[in-house]
């Protein structure tokens, strides 16, 4: 029997932003391994653009997913993928 592989989670998030603060709780709540960035300065917003497709905190990258704003993450999660 194969074991499924983890997916590697990243959660980009604005510090003092309330949806950002609430995906945090999300992700916690759910235990799952993700790796939060902290990417409030202005001077990310760019690369985060042309590396990720968009500068919506926060945001969750799950393996081939990404996830811009608080509603995509919560279904996300809902639906355990």
């Amino acid at each position: 029997m194969r074991r499924a592989k983890k997916m590697a989670m990243l959660l980009l998030v604005r510090s003092e932003d309330r949806d950002s603060l609430e995906a945090i709780q999300l992700v916690r709540q759910k235990g799952l391994e993700v790796e939060i960035l902290d990417v409030g300065r202005p001077d990310i917003a760019p690369y985060l653009v042309q590396e990720i497709g968009t500068a919506v905190t926060p945001t969750l990258v799950a393996g081939n997913y990404v996830l811009p704003g608080l509603s995509l993450i919560r279904e996300f999660l809902e639906a355990g993928i």
